[in-house]
């Protein structure tokens, strides 16, 4: 059973970090979920580089946990999650595909996927310098993948890196500090943009 879900009027502002949000869910829950972005680093780089939206849709293929579109820097976040499949596993560094297949819970789930899609749009505005960051972490012979998703490619081990930063940053940087210290490098990158 979903634990329940506590929500309350989010800190994002809308035409400052974001242009519009669509969401099926409910209003408690669309705050719950935008609740991962709640972070200085986050939102101090939004405040830079908004996104035009962020959806919480059916629309997506049900085995699609979310979308980046680099075109119109928009996120759409699947909200069809089942038990057991797209969250409650057990994590397993390295071997779980995704992080938010670790989730307790399915708006745990949507955040994780949220905070995973937010990282491609950091990947799109910080260009070839995170780029350069994301892909000499990925290719460092002493990297862990925390998940099995991060080890398919430099944009997914940020992405995934990334949201282990964000939600378990100790495991991270115990199992692979070589991701944690990318995320570090490209933070500090992203801080720079004007």
């Amino acid at each position: 059973m979903e634990e329940p879900v506590r929500g309350r009027d989010h800190d994002l502002k809308r035409g400052v970090y974001y242009g519009a949000i669509h969401s099926d869910l409910s209003k408690i829950q669309t705050n719950a979920v935008l609740s991962a972005l709640e972070q200085r680093d986050i939102l101090g780089i939004l405040r830079k580089r908004p996104l035009s939206s962020i959806s919480f849709t059916r629309a997506l293929p049900k085995n699609w946990s979310g979308v980046y579109n680099h075109r119109s820097r928009s996120i759409e976040i699947n909200s069809i999650r089942r038990v057991g499949v797209a969250f409650g596993a057990e994590f397993v560094p390295g071997k779980t595909y995704r992080f938010a297949e670790a989730a307790k819970n399915r708006i745990e789930a949507m955040r994780r996927s949220l905070l995973h899609e937010i990282a491609h749009h950091f990947q799109e505005i910080g260009g070839h310098a995170v780029a350069r960051l994301a892909e000499s972490g990925f290719n460092n012979v002493a990297a862990k993948p925390i998940t099995g998703y991060a080890a398919t490619t430099w944009s997914e081990y940020l992405s995934e890196s990334w949201v282990a930063y964000n939600v378990a940053p100790d495991s991270l940087r115990s199992l692979d500090p070589i991701g944690y210290k990318m995320v570090e490098d490209v933070l500090a990158s992203l801080r720079a943009l004007r």
